[in-house]
């Protein structure tokens, strides 16, 4: 390498900035875009009639086989549901074994938004 000259991948040249540019723009737009557990749930969320949500409609509810049906890689779905989970995003809810071995899926926020609104008087 002559002396002044950068290494390869770090070189200044208008083509390699603007690869480093699309990368960086590509890296930025996989950021904001949901995950396709997230994009399920969305899904759901809009086709959720108003007499399936809990809390009069104000939490929508997504079965674990809903999102299953939805997203072909199950072990995707298990790990994010597991990390939103522990993040407190999302509750993870078991009905009885008498009503099938099935998990709801509920996000927090509506939940504390719910409950707000009920300890404050208005309706939930």
């Amino acid at each position: 390498r002559a002396p002044g000259r950068s290494h390869s991948c770090c070189s200044r040249s208008p083509g390699r900035m603007q690869l480093a540019d699309d990368f960086a723009d590509d890296a930025a737009l996989a950021a904001a875009l949901p995950s396709d557990l997230d994009a399920a749930l969305l899904l759901l969320a809009s086709r959720c009639p108003q007499a399936a949500r809990l809390c009069g409609g104000a939490v929508e509810v997504a079965t674990l086989a809903q999102v299953y049906s939805l997203v072909s890689d199950r072990t995707a779905v298990d790990r994010g549901v597991e990390r939103q989970r522990t993040e407190g995003s999302l509750l993870v809810l078991q009905l009885p074994a008498a009503m099938r071995d099935e998990s709801l899926l509920v996000r927090t926020r509506q939940v504390e938004a719910a409950l707000r609104t009920k300890a404050g008087g208005g309706p939930a």
